[in-house]
């Protein structure tokens, strides 16, 4: 959504399918086969089909009779359609970040960091907010670049000048949140170096405003080198400046950046089938996030790329991907994400966990994506219908709500020719762990635990939220790690309620979550996980290619204004930034 939005279906709506050339009735939900080949054959039917141990989805769950909608009456199609006219609006992709060049595989990108009036449509009414934004645009506008780009983004801060309480003397209240004005940029997912002018997060970018003499102390040039070897996939770019983290997202301070697939090796026929679904919870007044205490934080509904509930048109036969975002930043965050038909669940195909590929696609029903989280989806439909697609309930706070509403049109379909997809191999850097790799590290003594924990005797959340029995601070001592190495580290959660732990800049494979052994082969890629309260999770991990200072932290990035953060440092001799990286 933007200050003056455009809205635009997501592809042309087909014209109506005669009876003769209609898909067969059966809804049916369909992905690709493992690691392999998806093939649609040509025909009156235009039914996608796998071949394959991958024709049958979710076990357990027979996907050759889907259950269909139930009849309503006048009055409930009536009372649906006026809804739908106040609140549902067209599903429209985040604009797209337009990049200059000169030198090739270098581009140049200016966000500027702005408050403007925004118009919700919900629930709660049509409203007009003043929310911190980038470019005007809720979410901000998706980046695409490749592996080996140079990427230079200039943020401009033209916030107002900060007046809240803490922002004078925040060096001595670190975890009180403040300074809710002054901001920087943090790419999630990417691996990057940490060091400035790269994804460093202890920059600080005040308003131009208060120094009006010096306005260039409100603008900074970062530069993202990619390493050519880097991972495609499903990315993100956020606000990471400690004590404004939260409300600069809730107000909407977030964005896809997506690192393409080879142009050989395209996932997706179309670019109309590649689909950025960003889910934000959207807080006008948003320093209300932060209260502390039953009750006093307010009730916030969720938006799929800066709209209430939108409907996405798809055709059937086609084939998608959706790009899922969760940009969320309180316990309500936590999204199980689910298609249904009425009380039918149905389930997709998950190719992808932040951003990495799975090592073989998994169809599911219900895919726990925290906050932080990215889960990329094929999906395709034989026939026409409506779907809801829905944020799971989870714990406490973290109620159901429908997301979007996916409708699906018939059309006269053919296929010219049978589609070959494959799914593009890993990078060396990402090559799973073996247990030999795991005992050496055990035998080495490469291992660590970091705890997650709340103080509750503390009066107000400022400092409550903790790693390792402390709060947040960045002069004080850090985890230290050699370059090259492979670690396993155990992430207790000591608190009774999830917290997602997140570590910049290197990814990790979960081996034991809970006392559960996660067997080799079933061991994926992610930067974010899930602790379960009262529990833990032991991963290893490789420190690889960049030295230098980075965090971890909650993804409830509530409490990590509060102090659930702490600084890692890698050391040894790696690239720098703005370096190229072979």
């Amino acid at each position: 959504m933007s200050a003056d939005p455009e809205s635009r279906s997501l592809v042309q709506q087909p014209s109506a399918a005669s009876d003769e050339t209609a898909v067969a009735p059966e809804e049916k939900l369909q992905g690709v086969s493992r690691r392999g080949f998806l093939r649609a054959g040509a025909g009156a039917a235009a039914v996608l089909m796998t071949t394959g141990p991958a024709a049958v989805l979710a076990e357990g769950h027979d996907h050759t009779h889907m259950a269909k909608e139930a009849p309503q009456s006048a009055k409930a199609l009536a009372l649906r359609a006026k809804a739908e006219a106040e609140w549902f609006e067209p599903f429209a992709e985040p604009s797209l970040m337009s990049l200059e060049s000169t030198v090739p595989k270098s581009y140049n990108a200016t966000l500027r960091v702005i408050m403007v009036p925004i118009t919700f449509n919900d629930t709660l009414g049509k409203r007009t907010e003043n929310v911190r934004t980038y470019n005007g645009e809720v979410p901000g506008p998706t980046f695409r670049v490749r592996a080996g780009d140079d990427l230079n983004v200039k943020v401009i801060n033209d916030l107002p000048k900060n007046t809240d309480q803490f922002c004078g003397d925040h060096h001595t209240s670190m975890n009180n949140p403040h300074c809710f004005n002054t901001t920087n940029l943090h790419v999630h997912g990417l691996h990057v170096s940490p060091k400035e002018p790269s994804d460093n997060v202890f920059v600080e970018i005040p308003p131009k405003a208060e120094d009006p003499d010096h306005p260039e102390k409100g603008e900074y040039k970062f530069c993202f080198q990619l390493p050519l070897f880097h991972k495609p996939g499903t990315h993100w770019y956020h606000a990471h400046k400690h004590g404004s983290t939260a409300i600069q997202l809730v107000n909407g301070m977030a964005g896809a950046l997506i690192v393409e697939d080879p142009p050989d090796k395209p996932l997706v026929p179309t670019p109309f089938a590649d689909v950025v679904m960003i889910i934000q919870e959207i807080v006008a007044k948003a320093e209300d996030i932060y209260g502390c205490g039953p009750g006093q934080v307010p009730s916030v509904l969720f938006y799929v790329n800066g709209r209430y509930r939108p409907t996405i048109n798809l055709i059937a036969g086609e084939m998608y991907r959706w790009r899922v975002i969760n940009a969320t930043s309180t316990p309500r965050g936590f999204t199980p994400l689910q298609l249904r038909m009425g009380a039918t669940e149905y389930a997709m195909r998950l190719i992808a966990v932040d951003g990495i590929y799975l090592p073989s696609p998994r169809d599911e029903k219900s895919w726990l994506i925290a906050p932080g989280n990215r889960a990329d989806y094929l999906v395709s439909f034989s026939s026409a219908g409506s779907y809801t697609l829905y944020k799971g309930a989870f714990e406490g706070p973290a109620k159901e709500q429908a997301l979007a509403e996916i409708k699906v049109t018939a059309t006269a379909l053919k296929m010219a020719m049978a589609m070959a997809i494959e799914t593009p191999p890993l990078p060396d850097y990402l090559r799973p762990f073996t247990d030999a790799e795991i005992k050496a590290a055990l035998d080495a003594g490469k291992t660590r635990t970091v705890t997650f924990d709340v103080d509750t005797s503390t009066p107000n959340c400022a400092g409550r939220f903790q790693v390792n029995g402390k709060p947040f601070d960045p002069n004080g001592p850090a985890i230290e790690v050699n370059l090259g190495d492979t670690e396993l580290w155990t992430i207790k959660n000591t608190s009774g309620a999830s917290h997602p732990f997140h570590i910049h800049v290197n990814p990790f494979q979960v081996i034991d979550n809970n006392k559960k052994l996660i067997p080799a082969g079933e061991r994926y890629w992610q930067d974010t996980v899930t602790v379960p309260g009262g529990g833990y999770v032991t991963f290893a991990t490789r420190f690889l290619t960049f030295d230098g200072p980075f965090v971890l932290h909650c993804h409830i990035l509530i409490h990590e204004d509060w102090g659930m953060m702490m600084k890692v440092t890698v050391k040894g001799n790696g690239y720098g930034p703005c370096v190229k990286v072979p």
